[in-house]
């Protein structure tokens, strides 16, 4: 399944990416997220990096909560998914 290249507004990345974090506050948040309430890019590259951050906390889980094993094909898959993300990022 080809990836949609997402391109948020380019002063917006990091902010995005530290608000999926948790690490941004005070005014800049306000900002950011007043900004993102307003830009169609920029919403959705935070669902998207939302959705990989959900996977990524989630990996190994399975459905019924029990966990299950990164098994060397899913790592591999999991490589590559990293590697079309950073290909995307550059």
């Amino acid at each position: 399944m080809p990836m949609e290249r997402i391109k948020p507004c380019w002063h917006m990345k990091t902010l995005i990416s530290a608000l999926v974090d948790n690490k941004v506050t005070g005014m800049i948040k306000q900002y950011a997220t007043w900004h993102i309430g307003h830009c169609p890019r920029c919403q959705a590259a935070l669902a998207a990096l939302r959705e990989l951050h959900s996977r990524l906390l989630n990996i190994g889980a399975k459905p019924d909560g029990g966990s299950a094993e990164l098994t060397s094909d899913r790592m591999s898959k999991l490589e590559a998914a990293w590697d079309a993300v950073e290909r995307e990022a550059t």
